[in-house]
């Protein structure tokens, strides 16, 4: 029986570094025969003696803290027999210190001794190298990444189990393989990756990166920034590539997202205009072909609902729905209790989405030439309370979702939106020329009053040449000189006729194109309409025309504004005619604008009044001698048709009415 003594001789210790870091312990697998200074030190002893005397075995500091752990009976064996038993790579031993427990890897080796087998057992402290594991591996858990490394000379290849899970697989369930890469690649990615992996293999790029898709464990698509370096040998070859994978997926989705907020916001900014060049049916089918598009949807239709909300008003299809889906035959109107169940958007009042519609129950079945079905969105457009319109999508290939409600919610609202503007500008445009129509013939009525003014002076100068000439035949006095001057002022009072004729016919004549005039000829031309009336009225016009450059403007239509607020202040200084009256009208231009400015002393405007002038149909005249509408078209003529301005103010005697004209 080998003694411990034995084992204390100095040649024995020659075989030992007592100096070693490393724990080492001499065992027959019982009881310690040797062990070094450091395992002394680190159980707190002040020498091997005293060590020995309070325990044989170093195995009575073993600790049970993990798994892993090497005890002091693991069955039937002692911790030496099955560490050789097994045969493991790694044997763990853990032993606490101060509180602190320390993790040895643990190394055991058989020894002929004097013809007796014992064993060395060397602990190597792996405590820190531990922890920074630890920590390494939290940083990459932490940071979603995961590992690999795959040996080019013999194929072999790991996979972190983060890598594993990234995929939906454990460790356990996908193999560490190539393939297992290789096989899960998109189809559409796997060229560019293999080229990129050959091309850092080769030394060509000193890194490798490639952004690709693997397939889920689920089926659906993970994108993966994957990144990794060529480790090669001495002689230039490569025998290493290692990297780590990251999960890009939810960056894609949101770069996905915001590509397609901003495709979704460019389309509503450029209905407004599609609305304003194509027909309300063309921009109907235009919006149903955009939100088709973004929704991936092959079918789409619009249709409105009627007032009462019990017939169904089929308006359009998109042109993919017409030409490749839909080939039923329908009557215009139908009542919406026979419809589908798309129609239930209608009955229900709210949005309708389907996404198995082959399974769905109690559904009322499609009519003959319809497009079949898989998935749809029905959608009521509601407004002051009342379903006024219906919208739908179908047959994307996988399930909608609350992103395409939404989209198809945004391009119907708009589309309806701008249907309904279009509507209500048409008919403001035709009331707009109905106005405009009935204040041209109340201003030809007034131009007629104008012209019968203006003639009968003329006609009564011609009648009584006439009949003086009549008069000097009958009774022979014909008197050469005197028959040659009555004459003459029958041909004068002709021209004045006919100039007048002129004027007044050109007035008349609508304006097809702008013309290149200025605002003094335009003013000019007015006041020789009104002036016979002015001069019956004993009205002094006072003038301020230094004005000269030309704009290009509908002339006609100015010239009506200026008959409009002359005619106005000349009726206003009727009503006190006891009073000397005038009209002034003043142009100026300035760095922007050409002004006129008419005013009169005609006692000026009533407070309570002067925001009401431009009102259609308001006005303070007699039913007999006004129609409410000169001054509102007057205004609509500057500002819509001019692009200008017209207001109001009074003065200290009288009104004053401001035109501002852009020099276009």
């Amino acid at each position: 029986m080998l003694e411990r003594r034995e084992i204390n001789s100095d040649n024995f210790l020659n075989l030992f570094v007592d100096t070693s870091p490393n724990i080492v312990v001499i065992t027959n697998g019982k009881k310690m025969l040797y062990s070094n200074k450091t395992s002394v030190d680190f159980l707190g002893y002040s020498s091997l003696e005293a060590l020995m005397q309070e325990h044989d075995c170093i195995c009575d500091f073993f600790e049970n803290y993990a798994p892993d752990a090497i005890v002091k009976q693991m069955g039937e064996l002692n911790w030496v027999e099955y560490i050789i038993e097994r045969k493991r790579e790694e044997n763990r031993v853990y032993m606490s210190k101060n509180g602190k427990i320390h993790i040895f890897r643990l190394h055991v080796s058989e020894i002929l001794f004097h013809e007796q087998k014992i064993y060395s057992a060397i602990f190597n402290d792996i405590t820190e190298l531990e922890a920074q594991k630890e920590r390494y591996e939290q940083a990459i858990e932490g940071s979603q990444i995961g590992l690999w490394d795959w040996n080019l000379q013999t194929n072999e290849i790991y996979f972190s189990p983060r890598w594993k899970q990234m995929l939906g697989y454990s460790d356990e369930e996908l193999p560490s393989s190539f393939s297992s890469w290789k096989e899960r690649v998109h189809p559409d990615d796997l060229v560019n990756a293999i080229e990129a992996i050959e091309n850092n293999v080769q030394g060509l790029t000193p890194y490798y990166q490639c952004i690709h898709r693997l397939q889920h464990k689920n089926g659906h698509w993970v994108w993966i920034d994957d990144r990794g370096k060529t480790f090669f040998d001495d002689n230039g070859i490569a025998i290493r590539m290692v990297g780590v994978h990251n999960d890009i997926t939810r960056i894609k989705e949101s770069e996905a997202k915001n590509h397609f907020y901003a495709r979704r916001s460019a389309i509503l900014l450029e209905m407004p205009s599609l609305n304003e060049i194509l027909s309300e049916s063309a921009f109907m089918q235009r919006a149903l072909e955009m939100v088709e598009d973004l929704t991936h949807s092959l079918v789409s239709f619009i249709h409105f609902v009627n007032d009462d909300e019990k017939t169904i008003e089929l308006v359009t299809w998109s042109h993919r729905t017409l030409e490749n889906y839909c080939h039923a035959v329908y009557d215009t109107h139908y009542p919406s209790a026979q419809a589908g169940v798309w129609a239930d958007a209608l009955r229900q009042r709210k949005a309708i989405v389907v996404n198995d519609y082959p399974n769905l129950m109690d559904k009322k079945g499609l009519p003959q030439g319809h497009a079949p079905l898989h998935r749809f969105i029905s959608l009521p457009i509601i407004e002051e309370g009342r379903v006024v319109m219906l919208c739908g999508i179908g047959n994307k290939a996988l399930n909608y979702d609350d992103q395409d409600l939404e989209t198809l919610q945004f391009i119907a609202n708009e589309t309806w939106r701008l249907v309904q503007r279009k509507r209500n500008t048409l008919k403001l445009k035709e009331a707009s020329e109905l106005l405009l129509a009935q204040s041209r013939n109340a201003a030809m009525g007034e131009m007629i009053n104008m012209i019968a003014h203006q003639w009968r002076q003329p006609i009564s100068v011609i009648a009584m040449c006439a009949n003086n000439m009549l008069l000097d035949i009958e009774l022979e006095n014909i008197n050469k000189d005197e028959f040659q001057k009555q004459t003459h002022d029958i041909l004068s009072q002709t021209e004045h006729l006919s100039s007048t004729i002129d004027d007044f016919r050109n007035f008349f004549k609508p304006n097809k194109s702008k013309e290149l005039v200025t605002i003094k000829s335009v003013v000019q031309d007015a006041l020789k309409l009104m002036q016979k009336s002015f001069e019956n009225n004993n009205i002094e016009i006072r003038l301020n025309l230094q004005s000269e450059t030309k704009i290009e403007i509908y002339s006609r239509e100015l010239m009506q504004v200026f008959l409009n607020l002359l005619k106005n202040a000349k009726e206003a200084m009727e009503q006190n005619p006891s009073l000397p009256h005038w009209i002034s009208v003043h142009l100026e231009e300035t760095k922007e604008h050409l002004i006129a400015t008419i005013c009169d002393n005609g006692g000026g405007i009533r407070e309570e009044n002067i925001h009401k002038i431009f009102e259609p149909y308001f006005s303070t005249k007699s039913e007999k001698n006004g129609t409410g509408l000169g001054l509102y078209m007057s205004k609509i003529i500057v500002e819509k048709h001019l692009l200008g301005n017209l207001s109001v103010s009074n003065k200290e005697e009288g009104a004053c009415f401001k035109i501002k004209l852009p020099y276009m």
